[in-house]
């Protein structure tokens, strides 16, 4: 997480108006919403829509960006923030959940879903899922700085919006950089999340150099309530290391409350669980694991995700562990956020 580590061995995980729309229908044609002075089509029109109102599949709420409610995959660039985001049939017509899942540094959002398969998964359980990329705003490529949390925040509020989706199932998940973004956003948006699952990302500015900031559950930098959290850790990791997540776990049963029950786990993993004063719970995946040690993210170790198995053909198909794997990430979280709706 220091800016002079090359993107290779470095792996943090990571949207004005809406300017352009893309999105395929299902049946493979193109929906273009973009005017050609840079403006939605929405806002082109003359406007005239009030906040809630719908014309040709497109909800907008005041202030918000006009987003296509399309099932399919669409790429919207929102509040400045590239963003794709994927939708079943069913949720075009009525209420469903919905996942942010935010990448890490260097990598995108096809890189992010080849390795937590959300898209695909996330759709066939009723989820709306929006992956957006960071900007190519450093030296080791798209990088998340805590000042980007606002725009992501507030396009994701555009796609709940769109898609009028449920109040009671909004969710956020990240790896690495993204899993210090959505700490940052658990003790934002407290109010609004049902559960959240940040992975691979500990204490603000751990380990020494990092630049970004995480939720240290005291005094005024706290959640407004506590919810549902899942958390990943690997105790071999090199670039976010156990004295890193470690603390981070403590400060949040401080926080909340809670005896650690273990409910699971072998000789390389264990699977905490604390129940906290307000009967929340907060789950610990702890593992051992790590990548290949023969592979381009050597260096990484134990900073690598349970279970994935991308293919996209760049260096980022060597993010997963080592095999065998007791589970998969992207599956746990899934699986944490179908039972952990808001209470």
């Amino acid at each position: 997480m220091k800016a002079s580590v090359t993107p290779v061995a470095f792996l943090l995980l990571a949207c004005g108006s809406a300017a352009d729309v893309t999105a395929s229908d299902g049946g493979g044609s193109t929906l273009d919403a973009a005017a050609s002075d840079g403006r939605s089509a929405v806002e082109a029109d003359g406007g005239g829509l009030r906040d809630g109102s719908s014309e040709g599949g497109v909800v907008v709420e005041a202030g918000a960006c006009a987003i296509p409610r399309v099932a399919g995959v669409q790429h919207v660039t929102c509040s400045g923030v590239a963003l794709t985001i994927a939708a079943p049939v069913a949720c075009v017509s009525q209420p469903c959940g919905i996942i942010l899942d935010i990448h890490g540094l260097s990598m995108n959002a096809e890189v992010e879903d080849a390795n937590t398969r959300l898209r695909a998964n996330g759709n066939a359980a009723g989820y709306v899922v929006v992956q957006p990329d960071a900007p190519q705003s450093s030296s080791l490529g798209p990088t998340w700085f805590d000042s980007d949390d606002t725009a992501v925040w507030s396009a994701f509020t555009s796609v709940r919006g769109a898609f009028a989706t449920d109040a009671k199932r909004v969710h956020v998940t990240g790896f690495s950089q993204g899993g210090y973004m959505t700490w940052r956003l658990i003790c934002a948006h407290a109010d609004v999340l049902a559960s959240a699952a940040p992975g691979a990302a500990g204490q603000a500015g751990c380990p020494a150099g990092n630049f970004n900031g995480s939720c240290s559950f005291a005094g005024a930098d706290k959640p407004s309530s506590p919810i549902d959290v899942l958390f990943v850790a690997g105790t071999k990791d090199a670039i976010v290391p156990a004295w890193c997540s470690a603390p981070q776990v403590a400060s949040v049963v401080a926080a909340w409350g809670g005896q650690k029950q273990k409910i699971a786990g072998d000789i390389t993993y264990e699977r905490d669980r604390y129940v906290g004063n307000a009967g929340n719970t907060f789950e610990v995946l702890t593992h051992a694991y790590a990548t290949d040690p023969f592979g381009p993210l050597a260096t990484n170790q134990g900073h690598c995700m349970p279970g994935a198995d991308a293919h996209t053909g760049t260096v980022w198909d060597a993010l997963g562990c080592t095999a065998p794997n007791a589970f998969v990430w992207g599956q746990e979280v899934l699986a944490f956020f179908i039972a952990h709706p808001r209470k």
